[in-house]
């Protein structure tokens, strides 16, 4: 008798309407000088001939305004070090770092919208009760945990213990300057369940940690993720054929998925696809399904979840983007990059690399040069 693959048989239907929706929505952005016409085919086309060859796989998702232009993946996600081996796909699942922090951002400020909470509120308010607040830690706000300049400071990983003790060892207000720091984006991870009145049972403190990291899983789920079809996600790697990060150039060595991130998630740890990322920064910029139009103003504005800004030195385009990295060896056996971009033009861009990139000045360079030869 003759078994059916139910599994299979949806991914072909999500990538046939995928791809219809893509061929039947082609759209371009507005000349905006004279011959200089950006084209979202010729984009998709640059960026391919920049990528192919130079890193071990990689995945993107070009949208314009609400819809999905163009994607593209190329090279291997599992090498015949990692059987089976695996051609990369766009919806294929993999932990993409920092792009996270994007993620948390959104859910934070969506969770103080529905409170009716402002960002520039302190924080300390929100704490677990028992946490015992060291000096200036009541200074510190939502908005600057958003923005890095919170003072916060550690090292190591933040779970529930650690978190706890920097907040009773308290902050220098010297420090309350820019510093990218990735304990502000998890101590959120202890935050979003607390301002949405999540049920948290006394316990051990690694099961605290494992509670908090649950609760903030769940609530991006229920809030961010599902209200625009996207299937539940987790902070830990699926349990067979996991997407793999490799060193380039490759030496058959094998791939790495960065294991479960449940208590130390909010600044990295989402096992979510390029299509899904993709589909939730279209959300949050061209709809309120997720956030006010003034939050995502601010966003790009003061750079809350991103990292910079700038204009294309060709078109005269500008940008805000996110990067997110792993490195390689010896941290971990394959390295990870990839961007998170919002041109001026309405272009976005999410781009995932498994691997090192070879390419002179880098992801963001090759970025750049993709988008100005786009004419």
């Amino acid at each position: 008798m003759k078994t059916f693959n139910i599994s299979f048989l949806l991914v072909v239907i999500t990538t046939f309407l995928f791809s219809s929706c893509n061929n039947d929505t082609k759209q371009n952005p507005p000349c905006a000088t004279g011959a200089k016409c950006f084209k979202i085919q010729r984009f998709n086309e640059e960026l391919k001939k920049r990528l192919d060859n130079n890193c071990v796989g990689y995945g993107y998702s070009i949208g314009y305004k609400e819809t999905v232009q163009a994607f593209n993946a190329g090279g291997q996600e599992r090498t015949a070090a990692d059987a089976p081996v695996k051609s990369f796909s766009v919806f294929d699942p993999m932990n993409p770092a920092s792009l996270c922090k994007t993620i948390t951002a959104i859910a934070l400020l969506q969770v103080l919208n529905k409170k009716g909470i402002s960002e520039k509120e302190f924080i300390y308010k929100y704490f677990p009760p028992d946490w015992t607040l060291g000096p200036n830690m009541k200074t510190i706000t939502f908005y600057e945990i958003l923005k890095h300049t919170s003072g916060l400071r550690k090292n190591g990983w933040g779970t529930y213990p650690v978190l706890r003790g920097i907040c009773n060892a308290g902050i220098s207000l010297p420090n309350k300057i820019y510093l990218y720091d990735n304990v502000n984006y998890e101590m959120m991870r202890i935050l979003i369940p607390r301002l949405d009145d999540a049920v948290i049972v006394p316990a051990t403190d690694d099961n605290l940690s494992v509670q908090y990291g649950r609760a903030y899983v769940d609530y991006c789920n229920k809030n961010l993720f599902n209200p625009i079809s996207i299937s539940n996600r987790d902070v830990k790697p699926d349990a067979e054929n996991q997407n793999l990060c490799y060193v380039f150039p490759y030496f058959n060595s094998k791939g790495e998925d960065y294991g479960d991130w449940t208590t130390t998630c909010g600044q990295a740890g989402w096992n979510i696809s390029v299509t899904q990322l993709s589909s939730l920064i279209r959300n949050m910029k061209y709809s309120t399904k997720l956030i006010p139009a003034a939050a995502e103003k601010l966003m790009e504005s003061d750079l809350l979840g991103f990292d910079g800004k700038g204009t294309t030195p060709v078109l005269g385009v500008s940008f805000v983007n996110k990067n997110g990295g792993f490195p390689g060896p010896p941290n971990n056996k394959g390295a990870f990059n990839g961007e998170i971009y919002l041109f001026g033009n309405d272009v976005t861009l999410v781009l995932y690399i498994n691997s090192d990139l070879k390419y002179p000045g880098g992801m963001n360079q090759l970025i750049i040069d993709a988008f100005d030869a786009s004419i």
